[in-house]
């Protein structure tokens, strides 16, 4: 299994490097390090950014869809958390992106 994958099919949990590091059969602080080299990002840094481009599929795919439902659904249980994130990495809330998409 392609490690990467393991973010497809945890994006509603809380997924830590040591468990990634566990599927992956590496130390944590190697997988760390090796992480950083190839993607360019930390592993936090990585999810973030994962979790917020799947939140913007999903307003795409479905305008409808609540928020705070898309929040969850990417593992931020506190929405305002979510917003403070989210408007960090793209410039703007959610809800100002969402009225921009639409």
């Amino acid at each position: 299994m392609n490690e990467l994958a393991v973010f497809e099919w945890k994006i509603s949990e809380p997924i830590q490097l040591a468990e990634l590091a566990q599927v992956a059969h590496l130390s944590p602080s190697y997988l760390s390090t090796l992480f950083k080299e190839k993607v360019g990002y930390s592993f936090t840094e990585y999810l973030i950014r994962f979790r917020l481009n799947k939140a913007v599929e999903w307003m795409r795919q479905d305008p409808k869809r609540s928020l705070k439902e898309i929040a969850l659904g990417i593992h931020y249980q506190d929405y305002a958390q979510f917003n403070k994130v989210f408007k960090k990495y793209m410039g703007m809330s959610p809800k100002e992106y969402r009225r921009q998409i639409t």
